[in-house]
């Protein structure tokens, strides 16, 4: 029973084969997966990460949102 933080999981996977292994891993999603909800003020993992990743983590995010809202349209346009 663990975090989702990254260093915490990878702590857990130094030999995952070495034995039956089952991680329950806590996870804390700041926007909800159905819906455009957010679970009040949660930690925001993904843009932590992003921010200690720097410019290019946030410019392949912006380009994979450019992307996501073409495709979404397409599908709108099909219905």
């Amino acid at each position: 029973n663990i975090s989702d933080n990254p260093v915490d999981i990878k702590e857990h996977l130094k030999d995952p084969f070495a034995k039956p292994l089952l991680l329950n891993i806590n996870t804390e999603r700041k926007y909800w997966h159905a819906g455009a909800g957010i679970d009040g003020d949660t930690y925001d993992r993904y843009g932590d990460e992003m921010k200690d990743l720097g410019e290019k983590a946030i410019e392949i995010d912006k380009q994979t949102k450019n992307y996501m809202e073409g495709v979404w349209e397409e599908q709108l346009e099909k219905q």
